[in-house]
C-alpha cells in the first residue's frame, strides 16, 4: 500500500482529502428550483423513494384496474431511476418529468388521487347515467 498519491509527492490523505472536497464542492444543493413557491428539497432522494413507496402500498389496497395498473408501472419505473442514480440531474434528466421537486409533489397529488378513486370506488361501477343530451338525442330518435 502506498502513502504516495497519484498526484505527485502528495501524501495519500492530501490527495483522498482533495478528492473528497472536490465531490462535496460539485454535489451541493441547488440554491433554487427557479419556481415561485416551489423550495429546493435536499433530501429529495429520500423523499422520492419513501413517496414512491408509499403509492405502490397504497395501490395494493385496490383490485386490478386500468388506473392502478398505469400508475404502478410509472411509479415502478421512477423508483428504480432514483434508486439507481445518486445525482438528481441525471434523476431529473432519465424521468424528463421536471425537477425532484416536480416529481416530489407529483407523487404527493397521486397519493391524494388514489385517495379519491379508493373513495369513489369507479371498478364498482356497471352502469353510467346517461349525459342529458345523450338522453335528449336518443328520445328524439
Amino acid at each position: 500500500y502506498s502513502t504516495q498519491s497519484t498526484w505527485g509527492n502528495l501524501p495519500l490523505s492530501v490527495t483522498m482529502f482533495a478528492k473528497f472536497a472536490a465531490r462535496r464542492l460539485f454535489s451541493t444543493v441547488k440554491q433554487s428550483t427557479g419556481l415561485t413557491g416551489l423550495p429546493v428539497e435536499p433530501h429529495a432522494r429520500e423523499v422520492l423513494v419513501a413517496r414512491y413507496n408509499e403509492i405502490l402500498d397504497k395501490l395494493k389496497e385496490m383490485p386490478p384496474h386500468p388506473y392502478r395498473e398505469a400508475v404502478e408501472k410509472i411509479t415502478n419505473y421512477r423508483l428504480g431511476v432514483v434508486k439507481n442514480n445518486e445525482d438528481i440531474l441525471k434523476i431529473e434528466k432519465e424521468i424528463k418529468a421536471g425537477q425532484v421537486e416536480e416529481l416530489i409533489e407529483q407523487a404527493q397529488s397521486e397519493l391524494h388521487l388514489i385517495q379519491i378513486f379508493k373513495e369513489h370506488r369507479p371498478w364498482e361501477r356497471t352502469s353510467y347515467p346517461e349525459d342529458d343530451d345523450q338522453a335528449g338525442s336518443s328520445k328524439k330518435q
